[in-house]
C-alpha cells in the first residue's frame, strides 16, 4: 500500500515504512522478500500466523520441539519411525503389510490415533509420513 504522499505503508498496521530491504527504481519499487511488505518483524510474524499454515507449524515446531503439548506425542520421532517403513515400489499385499506396520508403529507412539475421530488424519499420516501431517492431529 502507498500513502497519498507516496510513502510505502506496512501491509498490516499501515504505518509508513523506510525502503530498507526494498530497492526504489525511479517510481517503481522492487521487493526482495515478503518481509519488505511490513514495518517490523512483529507485523510480519502476526500476518504470517494469520495467513500461513506452514508458518504456524514451523513456529510450533520451534516452540514445542516436536512434542505435542496435549498428548505428548513426539511427532519428529514418530514420523521418522513411520518413514523407515518403505512403501514405494510395493504393490498389493506388500503395500498393505507396510501400511499395517506403520499403523502398529503409530499406535505404539500414541494410542489416541486408534480412537474414533482421527481416521482421516491417521490415514494421511500413514500414507504420507511428513511432520506437517503429524501436526494436523
Amino acid at each position: 500500500a502507498i500513502s497519498k504522499g507516496g510513502e510505502r505503508l506496512c501491509a498490516l498496521c499501515m504505518k509508513a515504512i523506510e525502503c530498507i530491504g526494498a530497492v526504489a527504481n525511479g517510481s517503481k519499487l522492487s521487493l526482495k522478500s515478503r518481509q519488505d511488505l511490513f514495518c517490523s518483524h512483529d507485523c510480519y510474524n502476526k500476518a504470517m500466523l494469520c495467513s500461513s499454515g506452514s508458518y504456524v507449524r514451523r513456529k510450533l515446531r520451534e516452540i514445542e520441539r516436536g512434542v505435542c503439548q496435549m498428548c505428548n506425542l513426539d511427532c519428529i520421532k514418530a514420523v521418522g519411525a513411520l518413514r523407515a517403513v518403505k512403501t514405494q515400489g510395493k504393490s498389493g499385499d506388500l503395500l498393505r503389510e507396510a501400511l499395517e506396520e506403520r499403523r502398529r508403529i503409530l499406535y505404539s507412539y500414541s494410542e489416541k490415533f486408534s480412537q474414533r475421530g482421527f481416521r482421516v488424519v491417521r490415514e494421511r499420516l500413514l500414507t504420507q509420513p511428513i511432520e506437517g501431517n503429524a501436526w494436523q492431529a
